[in-house]
Parts: structure tokens; sequence; C-alpha cells
């Protein structure tokens, strides 16, 4: 295919509807991060990397995945029985992290802040972004990019603006304002998919259950994927959040909320159209469409990676000043597992549309098992965030290297 009618299909699929929200939306995080880096400081920017953690591993996974299965099904009833049935989940699950955070000594075991506030806003957080998969997944399904679009400009610009207005509230102000963020992009996607979420709730227990068993293999092997993945971008501020203080961890949190920048665009912009362009696609051009996206964005990403990698440590030091300069070093350390993670998060909804989750699943354990010993190998070698980082993401990268490989010769398989 030519670049022209690579650029029609994008723009016939609605990708530069898409990527101009969440673009712009990284743009104003981008500019505003030095600003908030020297006004909260590294133990703030600590506390944030703990509760984002936290409320993306128990958020992604609240809906037990089975909002996944949304955008597939046909039938107007089975859809409205997942969404509701994912949405009484995520409520449950929301209250049960809350109830474990109060009853028992789990927060003993990290560096967590020891008032309650905590574990209320990091709970309230769950919920939210449970209720926001549900949403997303129903616009998908209705092809609703732009609501997309600009349910993610209006979220980072909440954020952003919420994170300048709190700073005086001790050191919540960065949780606060993304819980601000979560309300605000949830209210642009019901308005967008008009309400259709809490129309006439109501769940029947039969009908949910047979519904359930229909699309078990979402929570079972997608679930389960999803927490893996999840888990593998989370696990790393977890554990070093045991393993040095928090003005370490705030380190670590700067480079790799940089790194998600490029994630999102990726995942958000391209990974949207890629699964709707699939869901469209008759089966036989599934792996053209595959072995075409991953030339193309793989290039593309690895050029830009090179250029920022040359000149990361100058320009953090000039953009957040000396004290965050050691987080240059841990973001060119994530550059390679970055890379493959983008291309195997667009990838991977090929397992969607073939209902082969078992494969993605099997991927997402070696990436986490990669980075876990990861960690622990380098820290007990160099001793320090540098060493477990870049040990641990080789092994990520090559496990997700392997994963795109095997979407590939799957695909090669379908008539």
């Amino acid at each position: 295919m030519s670049t022209r009618e690579a650029f029609k299909s994008l723009y016939k699929h609605q990708f530069f509807s898409l990527s101009a929200g969440v673009a712009a939306s990284n743009v104003i995080s981008l500019i505003a991060m030095p600003f908030l880096a020297r006004l909260y400081g590294t133990e703030s920017f600590g506390i944030f990397a703990l509760f984002y953690a936290i409320t993306a591993v128990l958020g992604t996974f609240s809906t037990l995945r089975l909002d996944q299965a949304i955008p597939i099904i046909e039938d107007e009833r089975e859809r409205t029985a997942i969404s509701h049935i994912s949405l009484v989940s995520t409520v449950a699950i929301a209250a049960i992290f809350w109830l474990t955070w109060t009853a028992t000594p789990i927060k003993d075991l990290i560096h967590a802040p020891p008032d309650a506030l905590f574990g209320l806003y990091t709970a309230i957080a769950v919920a939210l972004l449970g209720v926001l998969n549900i949403e997303s997944q129903l616009a998908i399904q209705s092809g609703h990019m732009k609501v997309i679009s600009a349910r993610y400009l209006g979220e980072k610009i909440t954020t952003v603006a919420c994170s300048f207005a709190f700073f005086k509230m001790s050191s919540y102000g960065l949780v606060l304002a993304q819980i601000s963020g979560y309300i605000i992009s949830i209210t642009i996607l019901a308005i967008g998919n008009r309400g259709i979420l809490w129309r006439g709730f109501s769940l029947n227990r039969k009908y949910a259950h047979s519904v359930f068993i229909k699309y078990r293999d979402f929570p079972l092997h997608n679930g389960a994927s999803t927490a893996f993945q999840i888990l593998t971008l989370q696990t790393p501020a977890l554990i070093f959040s045991t393993l040095f203080p928090l003005q370490i961890l705030g380190l670590y949190n700067l480079a790799q909320r940089i790194m998600d920048a490029p994630n999102t665009i990726v995942g958000s912009s391209l990974g949207t159209v890629f699964y709707r362009r699939l869901l469209e696609a008759p089966k036989k051009d599934l792996h053209r469409i595959y072995w075409r996206t991953m030339k193309w964005a793989g290039t593309l990403l690895l050029g830009a990676m090179i250029v920022v990698a040359g000149f990361a440590k100058p320009l953090i030091e000039f953009a957040f000043g000396d004290g965050w300069k050691e987080s240059a070093t841990i973001l060119i350390l994530l550059m390679p597992a970055g890379l493959f993670r983008m291309l195997f998060f667009v990838g991977q909804n090929c397992l969607v549309i073939l209902r082969r989750l078992d494969f993605g699943l099997g991927v997402a354990v070696a990436t986490f098992i990669s980075t876990v010993i990861g960690i622990l190998v380098g820290y007990s070698i160099f001793g320090t965030i540098e060493g477990a980082v870049g040990i641990s993401n080789v092994g990520v990268a090559l496990s997700l290297f392997f994963g795109l490989y095997l979407i590939k010769r799957e695909l090669e398989r379908v008539i």
C-alpha cells in the first residue's frame, strides 16, 4: 500500500480526529509537567505514583474485563447485560478495596501516607476508572471517535488545571486532580453515548449468568492478561516503594509519566482505530492490516525514541531542574520495553477478534515475570533503581517481541 493510500485509510477510520485530541492532551500534560514538578516536589510525585499504580491495577480489572467484549457483541440485550455486570463488579471491587485497606495492615507494608484519605481517594478512583472503561468501550462500539477524542482532551485539561488549583492541599493535589479528570471524562463519554449505560438499569440474575458464561473467556483470559499487563507497568512502583524512599519513587514516576505520553497516543488513537478497522475487515485481510501497521508504527516510534534518548538528559535538566536529572537515565532505560509495549498494545486487538485470548495471557505472564525477576536481579547486583529498571526492561522487551511474533504467526493461519 502506498503512503497516500495509508493516509486515506487512516482518515476514513477517523484516526486523525481521535489522535488530535489525544496528542493535544499529551502536549498539555508535557508542557505543564515541569511546572508541576517544581511545584509539588519528588515526595508528592511518589505518593501519586503509588496511588496511580493501585488505581490502574484494580480499576482496569474491576470490570473483570467483560467490558472488552462490548464492541464485538451484536445483540443489544447481551451488550446491555455485559455493561451492567461490569458496572456492578466495578463498584463491588472498589468497596472491597476500601474495606481491606481500612481493616487490615496492608498499608503498613509499603511507604503509603499514614492517614485514611489515601485509601478513600484510591477506592473512589478505582470505581471511576472502571466506569470510564465501560463508557469507552460503548463509544468504540458505536464508532464515536470524536467523543473519545474529546474525552481525552477534557480529562487532561481538567487534570492539569486542578493540579495547579489543588497544590496547597497538602500532598494530595495530584491525586484529587486525577479524580477530577476521571469525572469529566466519564461525563463527556456518557453524553456522547446518550446515557445508554445508565438507562433502565436492571439485571436478571439468570440471564446475566448465561451471558457471563458465554463471555467467560474475557475474565478468564483477557482479564488475567490485562491484569498481568497492568501489573507489569505498575509493579515496579509498588516494589520500589518498599526499596527506596518516596523521593526516588518520584524520580521514577516522572520518567514513567513522560514515557506514558507516546504510549497513550499510540494505544488510545492508533490502537482504537486499528481495532475498529479489524472489526470491519474480512478475516483474510487481518494479516495484511497487522503487518502494515506494525511496520509503519515501529519505524516511526523507533526513530522518535532515538532522537529523544540523545537529548533526554539536557532536556530534563532544563525543564525540571537539577533535582530531577536522574529521571533522564530512567527514561532512557524504559524506552526499549516501551517501544514493544506500544506495538503489542495495538497488535493484541487481533487476539480479541480471533478469540485467542489465551495467547495474550501467556505473553502478559511472561512480561510480568520478567519485570519482577529483572527488578530483583538488577537491585541485588547494582543496588540502584537504574540497575533494577534496566535489567527488568530487557526481559520485558524480549517477551513482548515474542508476543508480536505469535500474533503474526496466528494471523498467517487465517484463511
